[in-house]
């Protein structure tokens, strides 16, 4: 049971980490989100590693170790997680997560010809149960966000920082979505980007797989090997997000407030910090199929914070969903 806290716990923090994202999503560009939120995650990795003695052991890692952590770390934390908040920007929360949520069926498929996985027939029913419950809660959102749209504003106020980012014509995020929403492709665009994190995140997890337990043999210990791991492959992710966010000048850093920044560096390090590391180390203890279905139960443990943080509401599709999705955990845990 031990791998199924970690990965429990883990989707607890990157939920809490999204839904406190969606209050600076007006003001940053999804690749400028990520920059911020790995650059984080990489300072924390490496500070731990370097106070419990164990960063040296990364110049141990044969060249093929380092790949698959170079690997890893690019479809998982850059492409992945990058093509998720272009794809939510584009489509809104609710279709991107029921097409990036597909991802357990990949993973499994990857699993069984990289790792040589071993699938039993309840992983299937599992996975049927949380992606079918995923699509009802974001069939239920979407019907949520079509009624809130209908609802006439009594104070005709817009937010400041929307208004300045939709009327600044350098913005070249904005131009893009502006060409994006006038094409009769953008239903087709969207949706191939959110495969795009999908089929990453399934690469990614099972790279993470793999190469994590390599560094457990390697090293002869399985109590660090994530944390090395994180130490020695989220400095690059860090490194590639920020030279692409240094090529989008429009994005404006500048001119983020306190709040932004509170919001931004707290998510970063519930989401990023933590999350990365129990998610990591879930992969490594439960493993890739085990931990993408989890993963993909992650709108069930959405709806009480989303409300919360977000004030998002449920209706009767929405709950039947979350039945579904329960479901498919319960059977995870107790097979």
């Amino acid at each position: 049971m031990a791998g199924e806290i970690i990965a429990v716990s883990s989707i607890l923090c990157f939920v809490i980490s999204n839904s406190m994202i969606r209050k600076v999503e007006n003001v940053a560009s999804p690749v400028q989100i990520n920059a911020v939120r790995t650059t984080i995650g990489a300072l924390s990795f490496v500070i731990i590693a370097l106070i419990l003695g164990v960063f040296p052991e990364i110049f141990s890692f044969s060249s093929n170790i380092w790949l698959l952590l170079l690997v890893s770390v690019l479809f998982a934390q850059v492409i992945g997680d990058t093509a998720y908040f272009m794809a939510q920007e584009l489509l809104g929360t609710t279709k991107a997560l029921a097409i990036s949520m597909t991802f357990p069926l990949i993973t499994f498929l990857l699993s069984a010809l990289i790792l040589h996985t071993k699938i039993y027939y309840y992983f299937y029913i599992s996975a049927a149960l949380i992606i079918s419950g995923v699509l009802l809660i974001a069939k239920s959102q979407e019907q949520a966000s079509k009624e809130q749209e209908q609802i006439p504003d009594d104070n005709n106020s817009i937010d400041e920082e929307t208004l300045e980012k939709k009327n600044n014509p350098s913005n070249v995020k904005s131009k893009l979505k502006a060409i994006i929403e006038k094409s009769k492709f953008k239903v087709w665009f969207s949706v191939t980007i959110g495969f795009v994190a999908s089929i990453s995140w399934a690469f990614g997890i099972v790279f993470t797989d793999k190469v994590l337990n390599s560094i457990s043999d390697l090293l002869g210990t399985e109590a660090t090997s994530s944390l090395i791991g994180n130490a020695a492959r989220f400095p690059f992710a860090a490194l590639v997000l920020i030279l692409f966010s240094l090529r989008t000048p429009s994005t404006k850093i500048k001119n983020w407030n306190k709040k932004h920044w509170g919001w931004l560096l707290v998510a970063a390090i519930l989401g990023t910090s933590a999350g990365a590391f129990l998610f990591a180390e879930g992969t490594r203890v439960a493993g890739a199929p085990l931990m993408s279905l989890i993963a993909a139960s992650s709108p069930l443990f959405a709806l009480p914070i989303s409300w919360i943080l977000n004030k998002e509401r449920i209706n009767l599709v929405g709950l039947f969903g979350v039945l579904l999705t329960i479901g498919g955990v319960v059977l995870v845990l107790v097979l």
